[in-house]
């Protein structure tokens, strides 16, 4: 039991703080870990499937080059290795010298224009950071347009509101706009289209990340599918 692993991805739970001052771990953590045991235990999985996943997953080299030709340094290649040690485990997307990256990109002007490191990014970076030995993190959101796939889907979502009704006006209307919206992403210059964020490691948040996952460990202990 004392072996399990958190991800990096989610290790930011761990560190949200309970609402009742009394308790460890909130119910947030509580939550995560909840997931896990069932996972662990029965090989019960449940995905998140949204546009915004499903664009990064397919504009994931676009970005990568989008951001080598806007930074520039040594070449960037997507990470595929699966690092781990006594407490973590997850896959960087990008190992430099001395420098771990991660690159995020975002769905439209509006949600790059907002773009900021949330709390779950940055324990996701200090993990990767403690993975990798590293003491330098980029988190880097590119703005790339959407492909006509999924404006085309984003419409059809979208039709449903208006009753199927495809000649409706406001319908034609919002649609022209959502291709609007994308074509002028292309019309900025490549450097307004990537946004960098620089954090140090953290040796204390990290050893706070480690006590939470021992904190998280022996609650994971106590979990039982019924209450026998």
């Amino acid at each position: 039991m004392d072996k399990i692993l958190f991800r990096c991805s989610g290790v930011g739970a761990l560190l949200t703080k309970p609402r009742n001052k009394s308790e460890v771990l909130s119910e947030t953590a509580k939550s995560l870990i909840h997931a896990m045991w069932l996972d662990y235990t029965y090989g019960y999985r449940e995905y998140i499937n949204n546009e915004y996943m499903d664009k990064g997953l397919k504009m994931e080299q676009d970005s990568m080059a989008l951001v080598q030709k806007v930074l520039g340094g040594a070449f960037r290649i997507k990470n595929r290795e699966k690092l781990k040690n006594e407490y973590l485990i997850g896959t960087p997307d990008i190992i430099l010298a001395d420098t771990v990256e991660d690159i995020k990109t975002c769905w439209s002007l509006r949600t790059f224009f907002e773009a900021e490191p949330t709390t779950m990014y940055i324990a996701q970076a200090q993990a990767y950071m403690a993975l990798t030995g590293k003491h330098e993190y980029r988190l880097i959101y590119s703005l790339i347009p959407n492909t006509k796939d999924m404006i085309i889907n984003e419409c059809e979502r979208l039709v449903y509101k208006f009753n199927r009704e495809y000649e409706n006006a406001d319908y034609i209307e919002q649609c022209q706009q959502i291709q609007r919206n994308n074509d002028l992403i292309n019309d900025l210059p490549i450097s307004d289209r990537v946004k960098v964020f620089e954090l140090k490691y953290d040796a204390d948040m990290i050893a706070e990340m480690y006590s939470k996952i021992e904190q998280g460990r022996e609650y994971y202990s106590t979990l039982k599918l019924t209450k026998k």
